[in-house]
């Protein structure tokens, strides 16, 4: 299904391609989100190592009363372990979930993949100048993200929506406040949109040249000491004992091409960083996209110690899908068609060998157990 995603992606764009417009890439973004979210909807509850977890939740919460809810949201808040569990909203938004649409587990999967996928469409079209950075963007997500995000991290797929707005109400609202807003909410969804707080860093101090470049002795640093990252968050809780490395253990193949991948991308934009400065001087989203690259890049060697942390860095990816091939267009033209070319077969390998198994849920399914 995710190569089949992707390949829709490209035909949608070879048929909008020559009405490279504001209406049209508008309409590029709702009819990919619109399929994105019925797929997701979907799908059955095998589909993504947790979604059958999400609705035995969804199901108990609905069960349970307002009190037992409340009372679950502040032990989640207080004294969070695996029984329990870890991220407080959960048990509330599932219990107002069942309450409004009657306990429905296509209509649950389907809003909690809209509360990303419309947030994801939101940005694209607010910053993407062009049909091939949608394109561009599309195939990343899809390829890589979108089968943990909402597949299957769906608490993290909903924070993620929800910092989504947090980010545009900081570089088209110029509000912190709504940032902090968005972020608290976004927090106890899933803890790990903490993260978020990074793109803060443009208000406080210069974004530009030394900062890119200082992302990538802090990328060579974290391939060395991935670990200690491993060893402090099993430390903290069991919740975290997978991510001491023993992902590995049995002699999976760890994903080099990925990390080659991300960094290669890193460094086209950085050839182009000054013109792409001079070509935006007067947009203030240059710094946040600049910014989160960075941090993207950063946080890309924690898959190896499991490869579902890329999910980290779905907390900035997204201003990399649009400062690199903004910054590849400034090349010159055959090569810019040379990289985008690449870098599309490059995401239908992606999906291809690690798409996952779909089914509809009317269809036959079988638990995959790893």
């Amino acid at each position: 299904m995710i190569l089949f995603l992707c390949i829709f992606c490209i035909v949608l764009y070879l048929v909008y391609y020559k009405r490279d417009t504001p209406k049209y890439r508008s309409r590029y973004v709702f009819i990919i989100t619109t399929v994105l979210i019925l797929v997701s909807g979907l799908r059955h509850q095998y589909v993504g190592s947790d979604t059958i977890n999400f609705l035995n939740s969804f199901d108990e919460a609905v069960r349970m009363s307002w009190s037992q809810v409340f009372d679950n949201f502040i032990e989640k808040l207080v004294n969070p372990s695996s029984e329990v569990g870890k991220d407080p909203a959960l048990f509330v938004y599932d219990k107002i979930i069942g309450l409004l649409f009657f306990n429905g587990h296509v209509i649950y999967l389907g809003i909690s993949a809209a509360l990303l996928l419309i947030p994801l469409g939101m940005f694209l079209k607010k910053h993407a100048n062009s049909m091939a950075t949608l394109l561009f963007a599309y195939l990343f997500f899809i390829s890589i993200y979108y089968v943990y995000l909402p597949n299957s991290a769906l608490r993290q797929g909903i924070a993620l929506g929800l910092l989504l707005l947090g980010y545009m109400s900081l570089d088209e609202r110029n509000s912190v406040l709504r940032f902090f807003i968005f972020l608290g909410l976004a927090v106890i969804f899933h803890k790990s949109a903490l993260l978020g707080v990074l793109m803060l860093l443009p208000k406080f101090m210069k974004i530009g040249r030394t900062f890119y470049i200082a992302g990538i002795p802090l990328f060579v640093l974290m391939l060395f000491e991935y670990e200690i990252v491993g060893v402090a968050l099993s430390s903290q809780s069991e919740i975290y004992s997978m991510y001491s490395g023993s992902f590995y253990s049995g002699g999976k193949e760890r994903p080099f091409v990925i990390l080659l991948f991300y960094a290669g991308l890193y460094l086209l934009g950085l050839f182009q960083l000054g013109k792409y400065s001079i070509v935006n001087k007067n947009n203030s989203m240059v710094n946040y996209a600049l910014t989160g690259t960075v941090f993207t890049l950063v946080f890309t060697p924690l898959i190896l110690l499991d490869p579902s942390l890329i999910r980290i860095t779905a907390y900035f990816i997204i201003w990399m899908m649009i400062y690199v091939p903004d910054a590849v267009k400034l090349y010159d033209k055959s090569f810019t068609r040379l990289i985008f070319v690449a870098c599309a077969f490059m995401f239908l390998y992606k999906a291809w060998k690690s798409g996952g198994d779909y089914a509809f849920f009317w269809q036959e399914m079988q638990r995959m157990i790893e």
